[in-house]
């Protein structure tokens, strides 16, 4: 293994012969200008030699000994105790004395690299501000005369060059553009071998010309990115909440606001749950991303409860896709399991209770079979249960008789609170739930004449949709649509008769949505879909 000490003593000695003037120097600093000069990492200096190269600066810039000047060279925005926790350049005079000796050094052809990679470090370290813009001028405009003046080439020149733009008018562009294409190659290797800490200039920059671009691409790009947007968590300092509000927003934004498996994931594992009121960072977004959300909730909990309890025989789907038109309003909703499913020992079961984790609830005082689904939409909870041939329940949450958020619900409580609705006659429940929901002001989501659309600025407005060729299918056009879905069609139109559609166990929620959209209706007694 090699002996790091001998190293130092060899470059020591190397610097007696290299270095002018090196016998002014103390050893540690000789050992690191070494470095500095002949490659390897950033210079370790000790942290008492730039508190004394920092009092000495603050006494008298016009008495610093060359060991001081490099010292200094490298810890210009490092925060130091002696100074109270505040950096050289936070000291206006010292500053301006320190930077008027390295430009007049330049002028001369003087400046030492082992200096100019100190100022170096101290830009990629400063605050935003003049100083930065000025040590960055400083460095731009004597790069190449002391590069031309050096023999050999060190190995942290070799990363410079790979990242030369860093000293250009937009230092932070290449790394963005990389990001919105779906890769962080370059902001990794520019992270592992340049120390940047979360103050300085350059994060500051980064996160703002990388959310510009999030809030000003196309859709479809934006869409594609998500996934690799979601990764810069861990590469950029101190941005987890606002890169989450900035994606948000964006997907807010945009034309199709449907479910987004990974952004959802990643937003509840930061954020928790927007359904409660105690996670209080999603107040950073707009009102409308928390609502979105909440709809992506909905239309999960509705689809996984009934896909859970369908296994159980003994749910009727029907009454899934007459919710799912309504999830976009749903602002809470929680599954309460019954006993056979709390304590099933089915690995599909067991990730499900995983996956909603705290949001799940126990329907106690019930059969071990019977589950349950709350539904919230604005002051009513609206309650479903699985078991076939049971009533739904309407209850006014301002009665104060239930609360939700509760981790166990007793069903004779449920039972005897708020109004029973029955799911009779069978073939035409449907429209009586719309009509009750009409009377406390709930329409489908679908159904109103009026939408929001969310501009990339935040603001709303309001315009009336207006029906299209791919709104309202010709006959045509619609038995072509069904029978792409793999749906069997029956067109007894000709004869007097209506036009069917036959489903199976197999047909899944999106496609009895797409039926339903088209107008089609549930006939009970001929199993299938006829369209009036």
């Amino acid at each position: 293994m090699l002996d790091l000490g001998f190293l130092d003593m060899l470059l020591a000695e190397l610097v007696l012969e290299r270095i002018p003037s090196a016998s002014d120097l103390p050893l540690a600093e000789r050992v690191a200008e070494v470095k500095e000069r002949f490659g390897g990492t950033s210079a370790a200096i000790r942290s008492d030699r730039v508190e004394a190269a920092a009092r000495q600066a603050l006494s008298d810039v016009g008495k610093l000994r060359p060991s001081h000047r490099f010292v200094l060279a490298h810890s210009l925005a490092q925060p130091i105790d002696g100074l109270g926790g505040r950096s050289v350049l936070d000291h206006d005079r010292v500053a301006q004395q320190l930077l008027n000796d390295w430009e007049s050094a330049a002028r001369d052809q003087v400046l030492k690299l082992s200096h100019w990679r100190g100022l170096f470090r101290s830009y990629m370290q400063a605050p935003a501000g003049d100083w930065q813009k000025r040590l960055r001028l400083l460095l731009s405009r004597t790069l190449e005369p002391v590069v031309k003046r050096r023999r050999g080439r060190p190995a942290w020149l070799d990363t410079l060059t790979r990242h030369e733009h860093l000293l250009g008018d937009e230092p932070c562009l290449p790394y963005v553009d990389e990001m919105v294409a779906g890769e962080h190659g370059l902001l990794t290797d520019l992270r592992d071998h340049v120390d940047i800490p979360s103050t300085s200039w350059f994060w500051h920059q980064l996160k703002s010309r990388l959310f510009q671009q999030i809030a000003s691409i196309g859709e479809a790009a934006f869409r594609a990115s998500i996934d690799a947007f979601l990764e810069l968590d861990r590469l950029i300092p101190l941005v987890g909440d606002e890169l989450l509000k900035a994606i948000l927003e964006r997907y807010d934004a945009g034309k199709d606001r449907s479910l987004h498996p990974s952004l959802m994931d990643f937003s509840l594992k930061a954020w928790g749950s927007p359904q409660l009121s105690r996670n209080t960072k999603w107040d950073l977004c707009r009102p409308s991303v928390r609502q979105m959300v909440n709809g992506w909730l909905a239309k999960d909990d509705l689809e996984d409860f009934y896909r859970l309890c369908n296994t159980e025989k003994m749910v009727d789907e029907r009454r899934l896709e007459f919710w799912l038109r309504f999830k976009d309003q749903m602002t809470y909703t929680q599954i309460l399991l019954g006993g056979r499913l709390r304590s099933s020992r089915d690995p599909d079961v067991r990730a499900f209770i995983a996956k909603k984790g705290e949001r799940l609830g126990d329907l106690t005082a019930s059969t071990s079979a019977n589950n349950a689904i709350l539904m919230q939409i604005g002051g009513w909870l609206f309650i479903e249960f699985s078991e076939v041939g049971t009533a739904a329940r309407a209850i006014r949450l301002s009665d104060g008789v239930i609360k939700t958020g509760m981790d166990f619900y007793p069903l004779t409580t449920l039972r005897h609170t708020g109004d029973q609705w029955t799911h009779q006659p069978s073939t035409t429940w449907e429209e009586k739930f719309l009509g009750l929901l009409r009377e406390v002001g709930v329409s489908p989501d679908d159904s109103k004449m009026k939408r929001s659309v969310r501009t990339t600025s935040g603001s709303e407005r309001e315009v009336t949709p207006k029906p299209s060729a791919a709104q309202v299918p010709t006959e045509d056009s619609m038995v072509s649509k069904l029978k792409s879905l793999g749906l069997e069609v029956i067109d007894n139109r000709p004869k007097g008769g209506a036009l069917w559609v036959y489903t199976d166990r197999g047909t899944t929620a999106e496609k009895l949505a797409q039926i339903r959209s088209m107008g089609f209706r549930w006939k009970d007694s001929k199993q299938g879909f006829y369209l009036p």
